[in-house]
C-alpha cells in the first residue's frame, strides 16, 4: 500500500485499526538478530531458563530468542533464509520461556519479589496467536515465589486444552524447589496449581535443580527433576490423575508414584551433584531421560548415561553411553515413540570443544553405536523438521542452523536474504583544492573537566581511584595508607589524612578496581591486600599477577581467607568477563565471558557472587556467577548499588535518577518521611521510585545516596545521625531503624536531595574527586581534603602537557580517481576526530560516530559532541535534507541576509517534509514532531505500509492521547518501521524533546530502512 495513501486514511479506517489487537509489527526481511547461545545449554550445578527455541510455523521455522538487547519472532522459509522478524515485548523484567502449543505460543515473563509479599504478580503467562496476536494472559500471586524460574526455566505440554507447566522457584524462606501448574488454553484461567512444602509423592522436589515434563500417551502427567534434597537424584513422578481433567490431585496425600531414576553420591543439600539433566521424552513402553554424571557427586569429568524407565513398574536401569570422559550437559530430541537422538559436546578439563557425540535411542532403552561430528550446542532444543533433527547456535552472531539424520551432521544455512542496492548515479568527483599551509600548534592544556559533565565522563569513564588503590596524575599506580600506619584503608574507614606509597616507580596505569589494576597496555593485574598483611603476603600488590589483556577496567568484588571472589573484567570490546576465584598463590584461572556490549558493571564484596551491568542498548542485567544473567530494566546509563545490596540507584538514559531496594533512612530520597516506621521498605525494581533529574553521576553507601548534576554539585540524602552527607542534621527526625525497628534512639535523616558541595568530577566510597585533582572525604558534617596529592582525573592520561609535533604539510593532491557506485542515500563524509564526551560505551556512539562520519551532524565545539544536548526542529531538517535529498540542497543557493539553513528549508519544502517548521526552527523537537518529519520522509520515498499490520494500539498506553492529538497516523507509522517507537513504560510520550544522540540513532534506523526498501 502507498503510504501517500495512508496518509489520506478515513476516519473510520483509524477506528476499526484501533478495535483490532494487531500484532507486533513484521519488519523487512533483514539481518537475522545477533546472540550467543553457543553451550548455554550447558551447566555444573543448576539450569536457567532457556533463550532459544525453534518450532515448524508450517512454512518453514520460526525462531523465538530473548537476546541481551531484545525478545524476537523470526521466520525462515525452509532453505532457512529469513523472511521476517518481530521484536515481542518483555512484560515483565525476568525471562522465563517459550512453548510452542499446536494452536497459540506461550511466553512466560515473571519478576523478583524481595519483599515477600502476596500481592506482587510474580510470573504471567502469556497467549499468543500463530499470527502473533496476543490473546490474553494469566498472572500467578501469593504462590510463594521470591524468585521465579530459579534454578530451572519453564518445560510445558498441553492436553486436552490444558497447558501443563513445570518450574523452580526460591521460596519466601530462601528455600528451592519446583512447582506445577495447570492453565486452561480457552479462556487462560488457572485449572490447577501445587507449591506448597511436602514430599515426591506430592510432585514436589526440594532443590530441584532442572525439571521437565511430558503428558504421556495414557493421559498421565510426568515429570523428571534434579533432585538434590529430597530425593537426591534423577527423580520421575508419575500423577495418578487423568490429564484431560486439567488437575493435578490424585488420593488423598499421594499425587504421584514417585522414583529414583539415578541416585546421586554425597550429602543431601549438598548442591554440587556431579551431574546435569538434558533431556527426557517417552517411548512406547517407557520414559527416557539423558544426563551426564561424575559417579561421585565432585567436580571432575562426566560421563554420558541414559536412563530408562519401564510406563509398568516404573523400575529404571541406567546405561552409560559416553566413549570420551568429559562432557556437556546434553541435548536430547525424540523422533516419536520409537526412539531419538542424544547429542553432547566434549569437554576437556573446563573448556569446551565442537566435537559433536551424538547416539541414536530406541524403545526399551537400548541405544546404537556413538558417532562424531563438528559442530557446537546451544540452549536451542532440537526439534524434528523435514526428516531431520534441526537446531541453531549463535556466538555473538546470527543463527546459524544444523541438521542431524542417520547420515550424520549438515550446516544447513541462515542468515538473512540480501539483494543488491540500488545505486544513485555517482555524482562527478570535483577537483580537489590545494591544501592550505598548516597553522600552528597551540599549547597543550592540562587536562580539565571544566564545563558540563556527561554520564560517560563521571559513571562510565574506567576508575582512577577505588578505597585500596589510586593512579597519581604522573600516571604511576598508588596505594593508600592511614596515619602512615600498615593498615588497609577501609572501605569506609577514611580516618585522617591519607598519603600514597608508590607500588611501583614503572608501573603506569589506566584504571583500578579493589585489589586490581590495568596497565597502561590494557593488561589486567590482580593482587590481595595493599599492605601485604598476613593472609596476603603471598601476593601484595606490588607483585600482583597478571589475569587478562584487552582490559578497560576490572573489580574484585570480595576477598576472604586469602581468596577473591567474584572478579569481573570490562574488556576493550565490551564483553564482560567473570572468574568465581583467584587463589593468592597461583595464577588465575580461565575467565567465562558472561555478558556482550557492556558498558558499565558492578559487583560487590558482600554478596560474593551476584553482579549488575549495563549494555550499550540501555538494559540493565543481573547476573549470578556465569550463569545467564536477566533483564531487570530497560533505558538505563548508569547503576550504583550498596556493597550489601541494601539499595540500588540508577540513572535513566535521560538523566532522571531512580531508586529501589531498602528505604528505612530515606535512602531512597522519597520526601515522605518524618520518623515513620520501615519508609516504603524494599520498593521494588520493577517500581522503582523517581528521585531527580538532570544528574550524571551516582553512588549508594549503604544508608546514604549521593548525585552529581551536569555542572558538578554533588546531593545527599539518607541516614545523617553523625554527618555522613557531609552536613548536619536533616528533615526527618523520628525513632525508627534499619528494617523498619523502632530503636528507641532518635534517628535523624534527609529525605529529599540537598546540595553538598560543588566542583565534583566523581564519588567511590565517601571520597569524591574535585576537579582540582583532589581527594575529598564526605562525612562528619563537612567536606576536608584528605591527600596532599593529586589523582588522575577520569579520561585523562597525565596531567603533564606533550611537547606537540611539528605538523607535517600535505602533499601536492592527486587527481582524483573514478567514484565508485554509491549506495542509497548518500551523503558527504568528512574526517572526524573522537569526540570527547562520547566514547565507545555510549548508548548510541557507532550512531553518532556514523553520523559524524558521514556529515550528517557535526560536534558542538571543543571537541565535544554533547549527546545529551536537545535537537532543535531546523537540525533535525538539516540533518534529514543533508543525507536523503543532497542534491537538492546543494542546487539551492543563499541570498544574503537569509540564514544558513536557507537551502535545506528549501528542499524540505519540495519535497513535503515540512511540519509545523515556521514554529519549530529553534525550538527544541518534540517526539510528536519527530514522528510527523519522519512520517512525511517515508511518504516521499513512497515506502509501503500495510495498514493491516500496524502494531497493537494495546500495547501502546498512551494511544487515546495520541488520537487526541491527532498524531496517530505519524506514530502508528514510526512505530511500524521501527525508527521511533515507545519508552520502557511502553507509552509513547510525544511530548517529550530529543537529544542529539537519540536523533543520531533515529538518523541511522532512516538510512537502514531507505536502503532496505531500495533493496526490495
Amino acid at each position: 500500500m502507498n503510504t501517500k495513501l495512508f496518509r489520506k486514511l478515513t476516519a473510520a479506517l483509524c477506528v476499526l485499526a484501533l478495535m483490532l489487537a494487531l500484532a507486533p509489527p513484521a519488519l523487512a526481511a533483514g539481518e537475522p538478530a545477533k546472540s550467543s547461545n553457543i553451550n548455554k545449554q550447558n551447566y555444573s550445578l543448576w539450569s536457567s531458563p532457556a533463550r532459544s527455541y525453534l518450532y515448524d510455523n508450517g512454512n518453514g521455522l520460526t525462531r523465538v530468542e530473548c537476546t541481551s538487547s531484545a525478545l524476537v519472532a523470526e521466520d525462515y522459509d525452509s532453505s532457512f533464509n529469513l523472511v521476517n522478524s518481530r521484536t515481542i515485548q518483555l512484560e515483565l523484567p525476568k525471562w522465563g520461556g517459550f512453548y510452542a502449543g499446536s494452536d497459540a505460543n506461550y511466553m512466560f515473563f515473571g519478576q523478583s519479589n524481595p519483599s515477600h509479599s502476596d500481592s506482587t504478580e510474580v510470573i504471567r503467562v502469556v497467549k499468543y496467536s500463530k499470527s502473533w496476536q496476543r490473546l490474553g494472559s494469566y498472572s500467578f500471586k501469593g504462590i510463594d515465589v521470591a524468585v521465579p524460574y530459579d534454578c530451572g526455566g519453564v518445560r510445558c505440554d498441553e492436553y486436552n486444552g490444558y497447558l501443563y507447566i513445570r518450574t523452580g522457584r526460591e521460596m519466601y524462606d530462601g528455600h528451592q524447589s519446583n512447582m506445577t501448574m495447570v492453565i486452561k488454553e480457552s479462556d487462560m484461567s488457572l485449572s490447577d496449581i501445587y507449591y506448597d512444602w511436602m514430599n515426591s509423592s506430592m510432585g514436589y522436589i526440594s532443590h530441584s535443580f532442572n525439571q521437565f515434563v511430558l503428558v504421556d500417551n495414557t493421559g498421565h502427567l510426568v515429570g523428571l527433576d534434579q533432585g538434590d534434597y529430597a530425593p537426591r537424584g534423577v527423580a520421575l513422578c508419575k500423577y495418578k490423575a487423568d490429564a484431560a481433567g486439567g488437575k493435578l490431585g490424585g488420593s488423598r496425600g499421594s499425587w504421584c508414584d514417585a522414583k529414583v531414576v539415578q541416585a546421586f553420591a554425597g550429602t543431601i543439600a549438598n548442591n554440587t551433584t556431579g551431574a546435569s539433566i538434558g533431556g527426557f521424552a517417552e517411548t512406547t513402553s517407557g520414559y527416557v531421560s539423558a544426563f551426564n554424571y561424575d559417579g561421585k557427586a565432585g567436580t571432575g569429568p562426566r560421563d554420558m548415561y541414559l536412563g530408562y524407565t519401564d510406563k509398568s513398574s516404573l523400575n529404571s536401569t541406567v546405561k552409560k553411553i559416553s566413549i570420551a570422559s568429559g562432557t556437556t550437559t546434553p541435548q536430547m530430541v525424540s523422533t516419536g515413540l520409537g526412539g531419538g537422538y542424544i547429542m553432547w559436546n566434549g569437554v576437556s578439563g573446563s573448556t569446551l570443544n565442537d566435537t559433536l557425540y551424538y547416539v541414536s535411542y530406541s524403545d526399551g532403552g537400548s541405544v546404537g553405536q556413538v558417532q562424531t561430528a563438528k559442530a557446537p550446542l546451544s540452549d536451542c532444543q532440537p526439534i524434528q523438521y523435514n526428516g531431520k533433527m534441526v537446531w541453531y547456535v549463535t556466538n555473538n552472531s546470527a543463527p546459524t542452523f544444523y541438521g542431524l539424520d542417520a547420515s550424520g551432521v549438515t550446516v544447513l544455512g541462515g542468515g538473512a536474504s540480501t539483494a543488491p542496492t540500488t545505486p544513485t548515479t555517482p555524482t562527478t568527483p570535483t577537483t580537489p583544492t590545494t591544501p592550505a599551509a598548516p597553522t600552528t600548534p597551540t599549547t597543550p592544556t592540562t587536562s580539565s573537566t571544566s564545563g558540563k559533565l556527561t554520564v560517560e565522563t563521571v559513571m562510565l569513564a574506567p576508575k582512577t581511584y577505588s578505597s585500596t588503590l589510586f593512579i597519581g596524575q604522573d600516571g604511576k599506580l598508588y596505594s593508600f595508607y592511614s596515619d602512615k600506619t600498615d593498615v588497609e584503608v577501609g572501605r569506609t574507614t577514611f580516618m585522617g589524612n591519607l598519603f600514597g606509597s608508590a607500588v611501583s616507580t614503572s608501573t603506569k596505569a589506566v584504571s583500578v578496581g579493589e585489589y586490581c589494576y590495568v596497565d597502561e597496555n590494557g593488561s589486567l593485574w590482580t593482587a590481595g591486600n595493599t599492605d601485604g598483611s598476613a593472609e596476603f603476603k603471598s601476593r601484595p600488590i606490588s607483585s600482583a599477577v597478571k589475569a587478562m589483556d584487552n582490559v578497560l577496567c576490572a573489580n574484585v568484588g570480595a576477598w576472604a581467607d586469602g581468596y577473591e571472589y567474584n572478579t569481573m573484567a570490562l574488556k576493550k570490546d565490551g564483553s564482560l568477563w567473570y572468574w568465581n576465584q583467584i587463589s593468592p598463590n597461583s595464577t588465575p584461572g580461565t575467565a567465562k565471558k558472561v555478558l556482550d556490549n557492556v558498558v558499565q558493571f558492578v559487583n560487590t564484596w558482600y554478596d560474593a557472587y551476584t553482579w549488575y551491568a549495563v549494555t550499550s542498548d540501555g538494559t540493565l542485567w543481573k547476573g549470578y556467577m556465569t550463569e545467564d544473567p536477566e533483564v531487570v530494566m530497560t533505558d538505563v546509563a548508569a547503576i550504583s548499588c550498596f556493597e550489601q545490596m541494601y539499595t540500588f540507584l540508577v540513572i535513566k538514559t535521560d538523566g532522571s535518577v531512580w531508586g529501589w531496594g531498602v528505604n528505612d533512612y530515606d535512602e531512597l530520597g522519597t520526601g515522605n518521611g518524618k520518623g515513620h516506621k520501615g519508609m516504603h521498605y524494599n520498593i521494588s525494581a520493577s517500581d522503582p521510585t523517581k528521585i531527580m533529574d538532570n544528574v550524571v553521576g551516582i553512588y549508594s553507601s549503604g544508608s546514604q545516596s549521593f548525585a552529581i548534576t551536569a555542572d558538578g554539585s554533588l546531593y545527599g540524602w539518607g541516614y545523617n545521625e553523625y554527618g555522613q552527607l557531609g552536613f548536619t542534621g536533616g528533615d526527618d527526625t523520628g525513632y525508627w531503624g534499619r528494617n523498619g525497628s523502632v530503636s528507641g534512639i532518635v534517628n535523624v535523616a534527609q529525605s529529599t536531595p540537598k546540595k553538598i558541595t560543588d566542583g565534583v568530577v566523581t564519588m567511590h566510597d565517601e571520597l569524591v574527586l574535585k576537579e582540582d585533582g583532589y581527594l575529598y572525604r564526605v562525612g562528619d558534617g563537612k567536606v576536608t581534603k584528605v591527600l596532599d596529592q593529586k589523582v588522575m582525573l577520569p579520561g585523562s592520561s597525565s596531567s603533564t602537557p606533550t611537547t606537540p609535533t611539528t605538523p607535517t604539510v600535505s602533499t601536492t593532491p592527486t587527481t582524483p580517481t573514478t567514484p565508485t557506485t554509491p549506495t542509497m542515500p548518500t551523503a558527504p563524509t568528512t574526517t572526524v576526530t573522537k569526540f570527547t564526551d562520547v566514547d565507545a560505551r555510549h548508548w548510541a556512539y557507532n550512531d553518532i560516530m556514523t553520523c559524524a562520519e558521514q556529515g550528517i551532524v557535526n560536534g558542538v565545539g571543543n571537541g565535544r559532541f554533547d549527546p545529551n544536548g536537545q535537537v532543535t526542529g531546523i537540525q533535525f531538517i538539516v540533518m534529514l535534507t543533508r543525507t536523503f535529498y543532497p542534491d537538492r540542497v546543494a542546487a539551492v543557493t543563499a541570498s544574503a541576509g537569509q540564514p544558513w539553513y536557507y537551502p535545506n528549508m528549501e528542499a524540505a519544502k519540495d519535497h513535503q517534509l515540512n511540519y509545523r517548521v515556521n514554529s519549530i526552527n529553534d525550538q527544541p523537537l518534540t517526539r510528536y514532531d519527530m514522528a510527523e518529519i519522519l512520517y512525511n520522509v517515508t511518504a516521499d520515498k513512497n515506502i509501503p505500509v500495510d495498514v493491516y499490520d500496524l502494531p497493537d494500539q494495546s500495547q501502546i498506553k498512551d494511544i487515546d492521547t495520541i488520537l487526541e492529538k491527532k498524531h496517530y497516523n505519524a506514530v502508528m507509522c514510526c512505530y511500524y518501521f521501527g525508527v521511533l517507537t515507545g519508552m520502557s513504560d511502553g507509552a509513547f510520550h510525544g511530548e517529550q524533546t530529543m537529544t542529539r544522540a537519540q536523533a543520531c540513532a533515529v538518523m541511522v534506523r532512516m538510512i537502514k530502512l531507505l536502503n532496505d526498501n531500495a533493496a526490495a
